[in-house]
């Protein structure tokens, strides 16, 4: 069984079990609001939102659509709670409307301070919480709960950070996706497919050894290690440097390598190990996260601006590097394969593209603003 599987039984498992509590809560709750000490009832209820909120925010880390389910079940709540606390109608749907926006914004925004399901947690239980206290101060809890909401996505969207991307891009001129709470954020992102632990572990440890590699960069570069594009690919590396971007996946390949030119095809020109044919795959997916790191940029359609570069640990070239062409997702491009010993020596001998440092600085900032880390 996969990596990937057995946390999808386990989160499922966690949900389940999470769901039934919430059931159990919300008809105690319901109970003891009409038939017995309300407040109880209230309190009952505020305990169903923040474990509805963990139930929900299991899930969400697969994908956009659990996000917007926790969020409109913790408007509900917080609705309720608004109405039986003698608000009116105005207020408990702004408080409703208020929810959605806090959880939406706190999962949303780029280099975030805390994980999507840490920072969607207490997001979507601001206001419910805040709404219990609705009976003493009355409509100014809604500004109340606004405002601690407020400061809580301000917080975890990293404002600074933002704003010095942003004018590092206008300062050079360096166009770059939008970067608004709900602009082409992670809410439509599906993390990738897990791998088998062996596989893992192997990935982890050529990873390591690549960014050891690049510690040796000179100044003037600038290294950004397994950062994840609004797509939902993961990058090993991302180096920013007087060539421009360049990415890079480290790879273990324990034999020997070379350009297999005599199997061509129209996915481009394998590579064989030991005379036993790779694959394009990794290469192919390589070239798409080098494209995504592109569309962060806003490089016209079809362009590929970022290189490919892929590290294979633990084997040997058949030459100082491979040049393997390669089409992904209809788009001729080229993977470069290097070994961990040749990469330093391979990024340096690349050709400048005319780049002043302050261009160079604004282009890191940028990159590292718009690809937030892997979570």
């Amino acid at each position: 069984m996969s990596r990937t599987d057995r946390q999808h039984d386990r989160d499922r498992l966690v949900i389940t079990i999470l769901l039934g509590a919430l059931a159990a809560l919300w008809a105690i709750g319901f109970s003891l609001f009409f038939w017995g000490n309300a407040g109880n009832g209230l309190l009952l209820v505020g305990v169903a939102a923040a474990i509805a909120t963990g139930a929900a925010f299991v899930y969400a880390t697969r994908g956009a659509a659990a996000v917007r389910v926790v969020g409109l079940g913790s408007a509900a709540i917080t609705a309720w709670v608004g109405w039986v606390g003698g608000l009116n109608w105005g207020l408990f749907i702004g408080g409703a409307v208020l929810t959605v926006l806090l959880v939406l914004g706190a999962v949303a925004g780029r280099t975030r301070r805390l994980p999507r399901l840490l920072a969607g947690s207490v997001a979507a239980v601001i206001t419910p919480t805040t709404f219990l206290l609705s009976k003493l101060v009355g409509g100014w809890v809604l500004l109340i709960a606004a405002a601690l909401g407020a400061g809580f996505v301000a917080w975890q969207i990293n404002l600074p950070r933002r704003a010095a991307a942003r004018e590092a891009s206008r300062r050079s001129s360096i166009p770059m996706l939008g970067t608004g709470l709900f602009s082409l954020s992670s809410l439509g992102v599906d993390p990738p497919t897990g791998v088998d632990q062996q596989t893992l572990i192997e990935r982890v440890e050529a990873d390591q050894a690549t960014a050891r590699a690049l510690d040796e960069l000179p100044t003037g570069w600038f290294t950004f290690h397994s950062r994840q594009a609004y797509t939902g690919d993961i990058i090993d590396h991302v180096v920013v440097g007087p060539p421009g971007v360049i990415a890079l996946r480290s790879e273990r390949f324990p034999g020997h390598l070379r350009l297999d030119v005599a199997n061509v095809s129209d996915a481009g020109v394998p590579v064989t190990m030991d005379d036993a044919e790779t694959g394009l795959v990794v290469s192919q997916v390589l070239c798409e996260t080098a494209a995504a790191i592109d569309l962060h940029l806003l490089t016209p359609n079809r362009r590929r601006v970022t290189r490919a570069v892929l590290v294979a640990h633990d084997g040997t070239l058949d030459g100082p590097t491979l040049t393997q062409p390669v089409t992904a997702d209809g788009v001729a491009d080229t993977v470069t394969w290097v070994t961990p010993a040749t990469l330093v020596d391979y990024l340096l001998t690349l050709p400048s593209a005319g780049l002043d440092r302050q261009f160079v600085e604004d282009l890191a900032t940028v990159v590292d603003f718009q690809l937030q880390p892997a979570e």
